[in-house]
Formats: structure tokens, sequence, C-alpha cells
């Protein structure tokens, strides 16, 4: 027997009410209402992804992302556009995948049938990213199905919900593609060789044209597949997170009973090719959402079970195969493998499995709520936009960019859009995901070419552990050469191209030295400390570990970095970053950190590197280590940041200082009814002095704190000097003691004549008597060259 189900009495009126109820009460459940906008890692993807769309931006040569031009519609975040778009897509969408999981429950029946729909209404249409893989499952094992049989029409409209899933994400396309190539094989195995190849031809030119009606030339299709497929293979180096040892274990279980009922299925499978293609199709289904979920084994874990789960009560119209024989042993395998699933589930995300039911409930009536307009109209949306507007009002570049392109380097791409710039992005627009040598050069060449933005806004931000210039590393080398740093507004550093011409090739790395290492071994970079340097490292997985990768994911390999002080950090390194090379020297950890090494005083320089793994992975990987290490052309392009951040921390003076230091972090006061910045004793600000000027003026003290209310400061000595790179020359000297001295409270004013020359000044304090510099909260303000 092949057939999942059995002859059933004729349904009544009240089967068919009862049917027609569950079907809505499906549907509004797999419904899934708009994301609110926020200024943040999901959201901005989420939210550029919809306004590339109707940009009409190019997938391919002007975005490379996991998702396809309909990504926005799995996005599904509010963006100021698209409104109808979005509700009128998933409202499409939720009839499709209740009516396409209603045509594959009734083919079961009895308890098979109940335990289906126990679980799409509980849990299978709740996760939309399972959601359509399931459905990508549904379609294409029914095209294979069909192989070998006469033609049904219905296969076209399984072939364009394919095509729209594969238009939507990289990962349905994949798995929608190999399905269509496996139903094809199977009419070619059948002696079919003249229509073998309808369905694939069918889904290639539905394929095409759907990448057509979204705006796009159907030329770049090839290089969306070749990016995309990119990012996939680098993702699981480069975005792997560890899970607890029980989730694991957990999720291998499943996995292993799962695999056990395809197998025993197709060995009940009268026609073993036929059941073997299904097999097959079952299994990169779930190999699809096994890497998907345990690459980065957090909440993507759900997607997995998910999709185990649907095998498990699916499992009669999935693969087929005579369920008279072996029967109990399968049911026994499915059902602790069901079980097992559910406790996973909870693991994973707890109260998941046993708040189920509520779960249900709550989305029920929120999307009631919805479609009755009680709750989330367009106006709220609206004005959740508003609020991220206000939070991020970025006015002064407003006025800066005007209509000129404008791209986001880091991960909040929504400040561009939300401000209502002209978002021109790069090709890989987040940072992080910039991980292999080929993505990070379409953007360094975006960047190197004439199409690159007018103003770029950036923040430098990491994710999972890595160095902080390991992201989009060739861009931000370019960056401090062809962009020239405005000012800081609301976080975000601005930043302008610079005119004329750009040679990238000249400030390419040049390489000093390579060398091949053990695992473990030692670099020694001492003696190219004082050098702005580039490194590239390749290492190389064994056969077990290339295995290992390709089952589950690659073993964790950690760079370590030592200063010049002996400060060890250490940051993971996933092999294609390690490729495609990254700034080292001077070690960035933020971006003061990237300013200081373009043209300030880096805080870190490297002594040594070493490149490890832990000893239950050295298995995996093979001993031998290529470092090669480079020069970068250094730049000035920090100065400037340095010059407008000291004026924005010092804005209680006319003019700031290029650079200080004190014994705690400077902080501000008020002393006499005025802003002061507290520079603790000891403490040095060093000034230019400004072309013609003459005179200093300005006023120091203590904060009444040093003495007063149990402040006992023995005094602090203020001293101004001036110099030209020689000798320092004296100008001013003044010994307070605020304890014992009722004049020396309060600010004390000065002026103080100056050189006709060109120089520095400094300002310093020094502690009182026996260097004792307890209470020493000694201030400045009104710093002012006349």
């Amino acid at each position: 027997m092949s057939s999942a189900s059995s002859p059933a009495a004729k349904a009544t009126r009240l089967d068919w009410t009862f049917r027609v109820l569950g079907f809505l009460l499906l549907a509004l459940n797999a419904f899934s209402v708009p994301l609110v906008p926020k200024i943040e890692l999901d959201s901005s993807w989420r939210m550029a992804l919809g306004q590339f769309f109707v940009d009409g931006r190019q997938f391919g040569p002007e975005v490379m992302f996991t998702y396809g031009p309909l990504g926005w519609t799995m996005g599904k975040t509010y963006w100021g556009g698209q409104w109808a778009g979005l509700v009128g897509w998933h409202v499409v969408q939720a009839l499709v995948f209740t009516a396409m999981t209603y045509w594959h429950g009734y083919r079961l029946s009895g308890y098979q049938r109940l335990f289906f729909f126990a679980f799409f209404f509980v849990f299978g249409l709740s996760y939309e990213d399972a959601s359509h893989q399931a459905m990508t499952a549904f379609a294409g094992l029914e095209l294979i199905r069909r192989s070998s049989g006469p033609w049904r029409w219905s296969s076209l409209g399984l072939i364009a919900l394919l095509v729209a899933l594969s238009l939507v994400k990289f990962t349905d396309m994949m798995l929608a593609t190999f399905l269509v190539v496996l139903a094809g094989g199977l009419e070619a195995w059948s002696k079919r060789r003249a229509v073998a190849a309808r369905v694939p031809a069918i889904f290639l030119g539905l394929l095409v044209l759907g990448w057509v009606l979204c705006g796009q030339n159907p030329l770049n299709l090839p290089a969306y597949v070749h990016g995309s497929w990119e990012i996939s293979q680098g993702y699981q180096d480069a975005m792997g997170l560890p899970c607890p040892t029980s989730q694991l274990v957990c999720g291998l279980t499943v996995a292993l009973l799962v695999v056990g009922c395809v197998v025993a299925t197709l060995f009940t499978h009268a026609d073993r090719v036929r059941g073997s293609v299904l097999a097959a199709g079952t299994a990169a289904y779930l190999y699809i959402n096994w890497k998907h979920g345990y690459i980065r084994a957090d909440g993507h874990q759900v997607g997995f079970y998910y999709a185990a789960l649907t095998v498990i009560v699916t499992a009669p119209v999935m693969l087929e195969g005579d369920w008279t024989r072996l029967q109990w042993q399968r049911h026994a395998i499915r059902t602790v493998a069901g079980l097992v699933a559910l406790v996973g589930l909870d693991l994973t995300l707890p109260g998941l499995g046993r708040g189920a039911l509520a779960t249900f409930e709550a989305e029920e009536y929120r999307n009631i709520a919805f479609f009755a307009g009680r709750e989330g109209t367009r106006g709220f949306y609206d004005a959740k936009l508003r609020g991220e507007q206000g939070s991020v009002e970025l006015a002064k570049t407003k006025e800066l960019a005007g209509r000129a392109p404008v791209d986001v380097l880091g991960y909040e791409q929504a400040v561009a859009i939300v401000n209502g710039f002209n978002y021109r992005a790069r090709p890989v627009f987040q940072s992080y995901s910039a991980y292999t040598p080929y993505l990070s050069h379409l953007n360094r060449d975006y960047y190197a070419s004439d199409r690159a933005p007018e103003i770029v806004l950036f923040k430098l931000q990491s994710i999972d552990g890595r160095l902080a210039s390991m992201d989009d590393a060739d861009v931000l080398r370019l960056l401090v050469h062809r962009y020239t740093y405005k000012y800081t507004e609301m976080g975000y550093t601005v930043w302008q191209r610079k005119p004329g011409p750009f040679d990238a090739a000249a400030f390419a790395p040049k390489p000093i030295r390579s060398a091949t290492v053990r695992l473990g071994q030692r670099i020694e970079l001492a003696d190219l400390a004082s050098q702005n340097l580039w490194v590239e490292i390749e290492y190389h997985f064994s056969l077990l570990g290339r295995l290992r990768r390709f089952l589950f994911r690659p073993p964790l390999v950690q760079l370590h970095i030592t200063d010049q002080d002996g400060v060890e950090t250490i940051h993971r390194l996933p092999q294609p970053i390690g490729r495609t090379g990254f700034m080292l020297n001077p070690i960035i950890d933020d971006l003061v950190d990237y300013m200081r090494a373009a043209g300030g005083v880096p805080k870190r320089r490297v002594r040594s590197i070493a490149i490890d793994t832990a000893p239950e992975y050295q298995r995996f990987l093979q001993e031998d280590v290529r470092v090669t290490v480079s020069s970068l052309q250094p730049s000035d392009a920090g100065l400037s940041f340095f010059k407008e951040e000291n004026r924005s921390k010092f804005h209680m003076f006319v003019d700031a200082p290029i650079s200080y230091q004190a014994l705690n972090p400077p902080n501000e006061e008020m002393i006499d009814n005025r802003r002061v910045m507290i520079m603790h004793a000891p403490s040095e600000m060093i000034f230019d002095v400004p072309s013609g000027a003459t005179e200093l003026r300005g006023a120091y003290g203590f904060n009444p704190g040093a003495y007063t209310d149990g402040g006992r400061t023995n005094g602090a000595n203020f001293t101004i000097l001036w110099s030209s790179g020689g000798e320092p020359v004296l100008l001013h000297e003044r010994f307070l003691d605020p304890v014992a001295k009722l004049g020396d409270r309060g600010l004390q004013k000065f002026s103080v004549k100056l050189p006709k020359s060109t120089g520095q000044v400094y300002l310093r304090v020094g502690p009182g008597p026996y260097g004792q510099y307890a209470f020493d909260w000694t201030a400045w303000t009104g710093i002012e060259f006349k």
C-alpha cells in the first residue's frame, strides 16, 4: 500500500463547516503583521530590502545578500513605504500556505491527520522562515511524486510557488532547485526523456520571468546566485555560535531518529529509485534546516525542530512507501523523535512548547485586532517611524548631503532610511557580512570607483567577538584615504568624499614578510610595531575538519594578540576573514582606536600574534598556517576627528586642546556658576597656538568638593608653558591651596602674553607637596587665544 490515506465517508455539511472554520483560524495564525521600524541590526537590513526593491536596485551587482528581490516580504518591516504590499503579500501567503497545509493534511487519515493538524495549528506556520521551507518541501516533493505520471496543470501552480519563494530567500532557491532537478531526473530515469526537462525548464523560465517582474535585469541573476552562495558558504565560518551540550544532544537525537525513519521508509517502497529520490529530497530539506539551526545555534534551532516535526507528521505523504510494513517500528521512531523535538523546542526557547496554545491564542487575537483596525494601523506604524526619526535626526548631515548618495558603514542602515537620505549602499551593505575575499573586494571596488557615495555615515560595529577591524576590512582601510572626516552627529561619524580621481592601488597593502607557522606558534612583530600593518592568515581544515564543516559547523579558531604592554586579547578568526585580511596594527578595539590609527596616538600596538584552537578541535585543522604581513600607507584623517571630539568635549573652552591626559577621565562640573572641565592632577592639555595669537586667557581652580564636606586637598600647582619644539618656556605659574587660603577658592582668572612665534601651549596641573593628589579635583574653563 503506497497511499497515505484510506477511503473515508463523504464529508457532511457539519464537517465542511468545521473545515472552513479551521481553515480561517489557521490562515489567521499564518498571517504576519508588519514589524515596527527600529535603528538596530535586524530591522536595518529588513528596512533596507524594502527600500532597495522600491528604488529598483539590482540584486547581484548592486545588492548582495541571501535574500532576493522579494526578501522584503519576509523582512516585513515598515520603513515608510510598501504598506499595502506588506499586508497584501502576507494575506495571500497565509491563504496559500494554509491551502497547502490542508491539502497535505487531508491526504492523511485517522490519528495521523490529527497529529498533523495539531502541529500546524500550534507551531507549523508561526515561524515564517520554517514555513517557507516547509512549503518549498511540500511543493517540490509533490512534483517528484508526479514524475513518471501524466502532466497535471496544477503542477504549474506548484512550480510558481517554488519560484515565488526562491525570489524571497536564497536558501529557498537552493532547496527548490534541488527538488526540481530531482523531479526532472526521475522523469529521465523513467525513460521519459522527452519530458524530463519540462519541470526544470518551466521552473527556470518562471524564475527569470519573476526576476524581471521584480525589476531585475535577467543578466544579473548569475551574479546574485554567485554572491549569495559566497555569503551562505562564509556564513558557517563567520557567523557560527555554539550551543549548550544538552541542546546539541537533543538536536542530534532528533536528526538521527528522523533519518532512521526516512531510511526505513525507503526500504518499504515498491519503487526503490522513486523512494530514493523522495528520501533525497526530504534529506535535503532536513539538512538545510539542520545547518541553519546549528550553525548559529541560538533561536535558529527552532527552525530545525519545526522541519523535523514537519517530516514526522507528514512522512506517509512525503515519503510514500508501504506503511503496513515495519509499521510499529516507524511509528515508534516518529513518536520518540516528536517528543524529543518538543523537549528541544523548550530547551532552545524556554516556554515555547508549554506556552504554545497561549501563543496561538494571542496571535489570533492580535491579528483579529489588526484587521478590525483596533491595533497596528498604518497611523500607528507611521508614529513609530516618526519616533525613530526623532531619535536620530541628523539635521546637520541633511544639510551637508542634500540629495547626494549616502552609505552607512556598520549595521544601522535604517538611520539613512528614516532620515530620508539618498541611500546608495555598497553591494554587501551590512559590514559584518563582507567576510570572504570576494565579498570584501566587491565593497572595495565600489568605494574605489566613480560610483562611491558622496557621504558616508560610519559606526565601527562588529559582532561575535571578532576584532573590530575584521568587518568590511577593505573598505575600512580605504575610507581614511578617499574620504575626509567632517564631524560626528548623534554617534555617527560623517565623512565626505575627496574631489578628483582616486587610485586605490596606491593604498594597497605592501607585503613585508610571510611565514608558515604551526598552530599555537607565536609570531613576533615587535620590530614592526611602529608601522600600520595588514595581515592575511590562511589555515586549512583536515579531511575530518571538512567533514565536520559539511555536517555541522567548522571548529572555532582564535587569534591571540599580545600588545606592547604584554596584554593579550583573543578574537575569533573565521577562515574567510583570515584569507581576506584585516588591519592588525595599531590594534583597533573601537572607533577611537580606528581614528588613532589614522593620525592619532595609538593606545595599543601589536607585539606578537598566534593562531590557535582548543585541544579538542586540533584534529580538525592542518598544523601549518600561512601568515603574510603587509604595510599600510598611513593617514592623517583622524586628526580632524580628535579636534572635533575635543571641541565637543571641551565646549566650555573657546579653543579646544589637540590632546590631553589626566589621572582620571575628564568630566564636567560647575564652579561659580560656570561650566568647567575637571582635569584631575596630575594632568596636561596641549594646544596649538593659532596664527597671529598674542594672548591666552581663561580661568582655573578647584571643585568645592576638594576642600569642603570632608575634602582635604593639600593644593596643586597650575603652570602654563609654551614651546616651539625646544625647551618649554614658563609663561605662568601659581600654587593654589584652597583649604588653607580662602582667596584660593573659586575660579582664578589668568591672562598671559604669548611669544611672537608659532608653537604649542601646555596647561599642566601638578599635585601638592610630597606628590599627594588625593582630592586634587582641579579644573579649567574659558580657555581662549586672542
